[in-house]
């Protein structure tokens, strides 16, 4: 890979967004089985299907994106899909004892949506900063980067949950608001960095 991709503004934001979209996914991931688990006490099936609630919302969001494409401006859908992930965050970060599990699934299933907004329209992005010759190996560093945010969120989750659960539900309950904290405060970084490069870029077509 060329190291001068890095001074286009897309390239490098689009690359930042994706190792957050896994960072965030990953915290997403973790944290949701152990409110239904520890909090509410349902059972093991019922928690994974709570737990697929965003990558449904993603699988349904995605094809659409990659359709609105050609229409709008892959950075416009990437803003779109951010700011959902955000206000579902921000709004999770909010979560109390009492929320019931469907108002969570709700939640993850509007992440999820984000979700599938934001990743066609980030590879469309990445790919379309680089030559044909290059996009092999720049998919393996899109991938490579995602996996790094996954591990880091993974870490961060498990962290925060591990340190609360020495204190109860209100423990737990702290930990589930830092992560979810956390992670909107990191999704909110790539909005305001994609939206410093379309002003630099002028209005998005």
């Amino acid at each position: 890979m060329k190291l001068p991709l890095f001074r286009n503004g897309i390239f490098s934001v689009s690359i930042l967004s994706v190792t957050i979209l896994g960072f965030a996914t990953a915290i997403a991931f973790v944290v949701p089985p152990y409110f239904p688990e520890q909090i509410v006490h349902i059972s093991p099936w019922q928690v994974g299907l709570v737990n697929l609630a965003t990558p449904l919302g993603l699988v349904l969001l995605s094809r659409a994106s990659g359709r609105l494409i050609g229409k709008w401006s892959a950075r416009r859908l990437m803003a779109i899909g951010l700011g959902l992930m955000f206000a579902t965050l921000t709004t999770l970060s909010a979560m109390q004892v009492s929320w019931m599990i469907l108002s969570i699934v709700a939640l993850l299933l509007l992440y999820g949506f984000g979700a599938g907004v934001f990743v066609p329209a980030n590879l469309s992005a990445i790919m379309g900063t680089v030559g044909s010759e290059s996009q092999g190996t720049i998919g393996a560093v899109q991938r490579m980067v995602q996996n790094i945010g996954i591990a880091l969120g993974t870490s961060v989750a498990a962290l925060l949950i591990r340190s609360g659960s020495k204190f109860g539900t209100a423990g737990y309950m702290s930990a589930f608001r830092g992560a979810w904290m956390v992670a909107g405060g990191a999704v909110l970084i790539c909005l305001l960095a994609l939206g410093f490069v379309n002003l630099m870029r002028g209005k998005v077509r």
